[in-house]
């Protein structure tokens, strides 16, 4: 199966309102990156939909930008340009290595960033061969023929291929381990089905889930089903159809982006991991998305710039729970604060907050009729890298 890259358009959409105060929390989260603009760039998203932006413009017709492909912090990033050159870099797309190699069809960064997986066109031997080229471009490995257009790693550093099933008419998932012979065999088929072949296969940064796209060879794409990674069983379909194709996790495991093909091009598609089929919400235009970033505890702080009465309201978003949400009213010194509100135990989702104005607060506010504050919201979990959202609002008497 091959990705169409039919033409797309980019549409920038920023917008800030005037009654709004938002935080900026979002640059340090997680981020898709996907080709965009035609099929010859690269653009960046957050996983909610918002603010895309494109991060090449040299992009061209025989010069293009494909497969963008992320390290699971977000740190390195490998991408192919043009008819196959394979390069690695940051996530600016800034290359520190390159091109490795010339005729990469395809390519998967390993989720720490110290190799890269590649499908390369041979010139002397028919069809696409399987490379692994270390971080400084030097080849780690080569030689295997994967039986389908795809590629992925296993949990123990080796790759994942598609491999034909010798009972059945299908192509499976095998984790590739080299032999005393040179060559390299299905060391464990990690996932199959009878009757649709499984492509695309993308482990879950807890080693315990395989996702994959279940398709008819006739199809463009397919539907995202999920295995058992240890057990090799079945768990269920989180998407249905025929038009689905190459997902990714999201670093922390709960959801996963794929592209999927519609009438008007293909668009990039974030789906929970728990979710059902049609759960999923459309957040771009683009192709091959790719995802990685920090895991942050909470973002998109929403304050409304003018408020009455004695509390300030307050939305954000909770992005790993349990929580503690720790939302700080202050002055113009920052220092004294004048309202409180701490929340722990917060389950995961949108939050919204009183922060009531204490006694100080209050007194100032009587004796003022308004005061101008300071917010700073804390977030912490397990797991999670601590995030911290200020905002400005302006507290008027009824």
């Amino acid at each position: 199966m091959t990705t169409r890259i039919p033409a797309l358009g980019l549409t920038a959409i920023i917008a800030i309102t005037a009654f709004f105060a938002l935080t900026t929390a979002h640059a340090d989260a997680s981020f898709v990156v996907f080709q965009c603009g035609a099929g010859q760039n690269l653009c960046r998203i957050n996983p909610d939909g918002t603010g895309l932006q494109q991060i090449t413009s040299d992009g061209s017709p025989t010069a293009g930008y494909h497969w963008p492909s992320l390290s699971r912090d977000g740190s390195r990033m490998s991408w192919i340009r043009g008819n196959g050159d394979l390069f690695i870099g940051d996530a600016a797309a800034h290359p520190t290595v390159g091109p490795i190699e010339r005729s990469v069809k395809l390519a998967v960064i390993r989720p720490d960033g110290a190799q890269v997986g590649g499908l390369v066109l041979s010139s002397v031997f028919s069809g696409l061969f399987a490379y692994i080229y270390n971080a400084d471009g030097t080849t780690a490995l080569s030689g295997p023929k994967p039986d389908g257009y795809s590629i992925g790693w296993a949990t123990d550093n080796n790759l994942l291929l598609p491999w034909n099933n010798p009972s059945t008419p299908t192509i499976g998932i095998c984790v590739a381990v080299p032999d005393p012979g040179g060559g390299t065999n299905c060391g464990t088929r990690v996932a199959s089905d009878p009757s649709l072949d499984l492509a695309f296969p993308t482990v879950s940064p807890d080693g315990g889930t395989l996702a994959v796209i279940a398709e008819n060879r006739s199809d463009s794409g397919g539907h995202i089903a999920l295995y058992d990674y240890n057990s090799h069983t079945l768990l269920r379909n989180v998407t249905s159809g025929t038009q689905d194709s190459a997902p990714v996790w999201s670093p922390d495991g709960t959801q996963l982006t794929f592209v999927r093909a519609e009438a008007g091009g293909p668009a990039i598609y974030v789906t929970s991991a728990d979710g059902a089929p049609g759960s999923e919400r459309r957040i771009a235009t683009g192709d091959t998305p790719t995802w990685g970033g920090p895991i942050i505890a909470g973002h998109g702080l929403r304050v409304s710039k003018t408020q009455r009465g004695s509390s300030v309201r307050i939305t954000l978003t909770v992005d790993k729970g349990p929580a503690t949400v720790d939302a700080r009213l202050t002055g113009s010194s920052k220092t004294k604060i004048l309202g409180r509100s701490v929340k722990r135990g917060v389950p995961a989702g949108p939050l919204t907050i009183k922060v009531k104005l204490n006694k100080a607060g209050k007194k100032a506010l009587k004796r003022k009729r308004k005061l101008k504050l300071n917010v700073r919201v804390a977030v912490s979990t397990a797991g999670a890298q601590a995030s911290t959202m200020t905002a400005k609002v302006t507290l008027k008497r009824r």
